[in-house]
């Protein structure tokens, strides 16, 4: 499969630093395992003008760099949607969030996609009720899908139980994360997704019938995806599961539903603060003590405190590795 590997930095807000480390990261990860060799094409749409040393480290990895201004709108989680404005390669594409390293080449990442699908994993909560669905798919005047499944966090136990929303974790609508997409680029997600990027947040910030959003980025990007997922489907296109392996978070290993060793791209949402030291080694090891510390409060097992150390560890060690052998050589 020759694939357009879409990222999507946002140089030009807030988080610019944290934007800057991610990316970096991401890239000496493309570059570890010889992804720069592959037929599959990187593009880094940049939101505003990349960091010197972003731009060195996508020139070593072979990625086609752009420049973009943002996306006009109350968010900048729709930027996002400038990935899907670059001139494609190939025949599919996976849009992928900054804060993502691989652990194996994209080569080898591409054995595992269905190529006739829109490929996604499914978001960790519940972030939707189900009385906002509802009135979702009444406004668009579309049947409620029939279909219910369990979000990751579900199999936690009494971990999520004070979460508004705790009570539909095993059992809500097909709700997914947006951090690793893929598709042929002929599904034309990427237009039905930004059609709906406004549309949500103002049938529910408007109406009286439901609660209000737990947070208001809770409605931006990943409620509009599940329903243009749902709207492909309903036109015959075929949607599918990610395996966990292509999408691990840290619930993930925790659960040991992905070891680490299985891993082939691991998502670590939130691995660094929007207003980030410069020094991302800094960051690093900050997200490993969170990342072994999560479960603290919340009850759990020792398999699953054993757990999260290991992946803690090696996740600690992979990127500091990476941060080492490609980051630190790029320096200004």
């Amino acid at each position: 499969m020759k694939l357009d590997v879409i990222l999507v930095p946002d140089f030009d807000g807030p988080a610019r630093q944290a934007f800057e480390h991610t990316t970096n990261l991401f890239l000496a990860s493309w570059l570890e395992h010889g992804s720069q060799h592959s037929s599959s094409q990187l593009h880094l749409v940049c939101i505003g003008k990349p960091p010197v040393r972003t731009a060195r480290l996508a020139d070593q990895a072979r990625s086609r760099l752009t420049i973009r201004t943002p996306l006009p709108g109350p968010d900048r989680f729709r930027n996002k949607l400038r990935g899907f404005e670059i001139s494609p390669i190939g025949d599919h594409f996976m849009l992928l969030d900054t804060d993502i390293v691989l652990f194996r080449s994209i080569d080898h990442i591409c054995r595992y996609l269905d190529p006739s699908s829109l490929v996604l994993g499914y978001a960790s909560g519940v972030q939707v009720s189900l009385a906002q669905w509802a009135v979702l798919y009444d406004r668009l005047d579309m049947a409620l899908p029939t279909s219910r499944v369990p979000m990751v966090n579900a199999s936690l136990g009494s971990a999520f139980r004070n979460h508004p929303h705790y009570g539909e974790f095993p059992a809500t609508l097909p709700y997914f994360n947006a951090g690793v997409i893929a598709a042929p680029w002929n599904f034309d997600l990427g237009t039905r997704w930004k059609r709906l990027i406004d549309f949500v947040p103002k049938i529910l910030q408007g109406d009286e019938r439901v609660e209000q959003p737990i947070v208001p980025h809770a409605l931006y990007d990943q409620p509009p995806l599940a329903i243009a997922a749902e709207m492909l489907r309903r036109q015959g296109k075929r949607v599918s599961i990610l395996p966990d392996a292509l999408h691990a978070r840290w619930q993930h290993f925790c659960q040991g539903l992905v070891s680490v060793d299985d891993a082939l791209i691991v998502h670590n949402t939130g691995i660094f603060k929007p207003s980030a030291s410069p020094d991302v080694l800094e960051g690093i090891l900050e997200y490993s003590l969170r990342s072994r510390n999560r479960m603290n409060n919340r009850n759990p097992s020792l398999s699953q405190k054993r757990r999260l150390v290991e992946y803690a560890n090696r996740l600690e060690e992979y990127q500091s590795m990476l941060c080492e052998k490609w980051i630190e050589g790029s320096r200004d």
